[in-house]
């Protein structure tokens, strides 16, 4: 998925943390696909499905239902993966993808900026500011977990 077909999208949440760590340590917790359970809020359980890297197929298991994606793009050199969320699926938005983007923060090689984007084509509007808190909250304390 390319940068333009993401800038399409409607935002939900983005949200952008600065971790104590190189880009190096912070980089595989997000590309070991199958390995979410160990740092998303609330996923206990997690699965590559199919593939490896871009096209993979992954699973999630949350207490509010399961999510399979697909990989739209695990890119090595500019620290970007981006997701797609699969029907069916128990959010309130059309053809959901999310993005995550980690930068080197700051002179030092030291530290990681990670930003973490929820898009879709469209959100219902009732369902979207509690679906806003919620994918923030997510957002949020699974990026907190790897600062740890």
């Amino acid at each position: 998925m390319s940068r333009e077909e993401v800038a399409k999208k409607e935002v939900l949440s983005s949200v952008t943390e600065t971790i104590n760590a190189p880009i190096e340590e912070v980089w595989p917790y997000v590309a070991a696909i199958g390995t979410e359970k160990l740092w998303i809020l609330g996923c206990f359980r997690s699965a590559l499905v199919s593939g490896s890297g871009k096209g993979a197929v992954r699973k999630m298991h949350f207490n509010h239902g399961i999510f399979t994606e697909r990989i739209e793009d695990c890119d090595h050199e500019t620290y970007r993966f981006v997701y797609r969320v699969l029907e069916p699926h128990p959010l309130p938005g059309q053809d959901p993808v999310g993005i995550i983007q980690l930068e080197r923060d700051g002179t030092s090689n030291e530290h990681t900026k990670f930003t973490w984007t929820g898009t879709a084509d469209r959100w219902d509007a009732e369902l979207k500011p509690l679906a806003r808190e919620l994918a923030r909250r997510t957002h949020l304390t699974s990026i907190a977990t790897i600062r740890k």
